[in-house]
């Protein structure tokens, strides 16, 4: 079972990562089972997206839970989901949360906003558009930027995947363009 203290944290710490997605939290229920935080897309052309995050109680979260997940976004018509616990999941529940196209977040992940530090830049995931113009400008490949891995907290705090590319703002004194290109790739 969570406490309370952990509880608000996890619910805090996935209504962060939700809202920097694009996503603004509709509504959070609590059962014996788990926590489930029910959110929508904010971006008006979207504006039917809805994604399903979801803390368990148990420690372990096994293929079950997913299982029973996965039933919840098909019943409820969920677009997206994230599973999020401080323990672990077995490897059938990775293998079936990766089928499903779940989000999954270990108690390895920090759960609070990670841009809030002050070493940590502004990432987003930049546009096609963005990216065509990039490589055609410098004539380049999207795979001779620099790369940022797959399993970075910006990354998963965004919702990244392999291929896509990082649009980095840093502040710099010396430097007019503080523009920053990263993709992201496999460990």
């Amino acid at each position: 079972m969570i406490s309370k203290a952990t509880s608000k944290r996890y619910v805090d710490g996935l209504s962060s990562i939700l809202k920097i997605r694009g996503y603004k939290v509709l509504e959070v229920q609590e059962d014996e089972e788990g926590i489930a935080i029910i959110a929508k897309n904010v971006d008006e052309k979207d504006a039917e997206e809805r994604v399903l995050a979801y803390i368990p109680n148990k420690e372990v979260v096994g293929v079950k839970i997913i299982r029973d997940l996965v039933e919840k976004i098909e019943e409820e018509k969920f677009t997206k989901a994230i599973v999020s616990t401080r323990g672990k999941f077995t490897p059938y529940a990775k293998k079936e949360a990766v089928a499903n196209n779940i989000d999954i977040l270990s108690g390895a992940f920090p759960l609070f906003e990670v841009f809030a530090h002050h070493l940590v830049p502004l990432h987003e995931i930049a546009a096609i558009e963005e990216t065509d113009a990039l490589r055609k400008k410098y004539g380049i490949t999207l795979y001779q930027l620099p790369k940022i891995s797959q399993n970075d907290p910006v990354v998963r705090t965004l919702g990244a995947h392999v291929g896509d590319v990082l649009r980095v703002t840093r502040e710099s004194l010396t430097t007019r363009n503080p523009l920053v290109y990263r993709i992201v790739s496999e460990d």
